[in-house]
């Protein structure tokens, strides 16, 4: 079986370093952090799901706040190279890929500073599409996988844990950096950690959908709905509260007969444009469901 392993190196920068001390959960909350963001980006990307991610911990330089973690992708199962050129080219299928989705997952936040983007346009180059991204100082491009990821909730939210030691009040700490092998690195500065802070997808449009809610949460209303062969994240956003019950009642009768419904509102698609999430701001009735 094939390993394939890289270090990525953690770096924690302020005045608090002069003294020689951290506090504890900050150094380990962006450490754990960063492994897990890794490791929900294996999962949920092709070419890594057939693999098995590790992520360790080389021992500390003595007096210092930085740590390597060594990054390792082995294959689950013998694939013959036969097989290699089948491989989407958005594939993800080495450490230095998903290290390069990480930090294009920074460099979004980054430019966009907290706002959402003025425009979003996915680019064919030559065969290999990327995602253009644009506010009104310029744009960013990304791969496709970085983008997907973006557009769901899950690694938006891991990614906001990365940094979250440098909102703690009172701290001294002025920067997180990341550096890869290849000696290129990202720095996250105090005043660019509350960018991360926004956990919403890029980018939601206005969409209607028919789907049968199989999930819901009672106290929240999040929850999943089956979609084809597909079961998507819901949450309940209502703007006129009157509407709730009408709304409410109509997800738990669907759940509860199995019964397909219209909801109305807003759907994240990725650049595939497969639905990622789903805002629900009201729902069509339905003859056989309302009769």
């Amino acid at each position: 079986m094939e390993n394939d392993t890289k270090k990525l190196h953690i770096k924690f920068e302020g005045s608090m370093m002069e003294s020689g001390r951290i506090d504890a959960n900050d150094f380990a909350h962006t450490v754990s952090a960063t492994a897990d963001l890794l490791r929900f980006i294996a999962k949920n990307v092709d070419g890594a799901k057939n693999k098995t991610l590790s992520v360790n911990l080389l021992a500390l330089r003595p007096g210092s706040f930085e740590v390597d973690l060594v990054v390792n992708l082995k294959d689950l199962v013998l694939i013959s190279p036969a097989f290699v050129p089948l491989l989407n080219v958005n594939t993800v299928s080495t450490v230095k890929q998903l290290i390069e989705v990480l930090k294009s997952l920074i460099q979004v936040k980054k430019f966009l500073k907290g706002e959402k983007p003025t425009k979003i346009e996915v680019v064919q180059s030559d065969g290999s599409p990327h995602v253009a991204i644009h506010n009104n100082s310029g744009q960013v491009n990304i791969n496709v996988t970085a983008y997907n990821i973006l557009q769901g909730e899950g690694g938006n939210k891991r990614l906001r844990k990365i940094f979250q030691p440098l909102l703690k009040e009172g701290t001294e700490l002025e920067s997180i950096e990341i550096v890869d092998e290849d000696s290129e690195r990202i720095q996250v500065l105090r005043q660019e950690a509350p960018y991360f802070e926004k956990d919403e997808e890029l980018q939601m449009t206005e969409h209607k959908v028919r789907g049968i809610i199989t999930a819901m949460d009672r106290k929240t209303y999040n929850g999943k709905i089956s979609i084809g062969e597909k079961r998507i994240n819901f949450e309940v956003e209502i703007s006129d509260i009157k509407n709730l019950d009408k709304i409410i009642d109509g997800l738990i009768e669907s759940m509860k007969n199995k019964v397909t419904i219209m909801v109305i509102g807003e759907a994240a698609f990725d650049a595939e444009l497969n639905i990622k999430s789903l805002k629900i701001k009201d729902i069509e009735k339905d003859r056989k469901l309302f009769d």
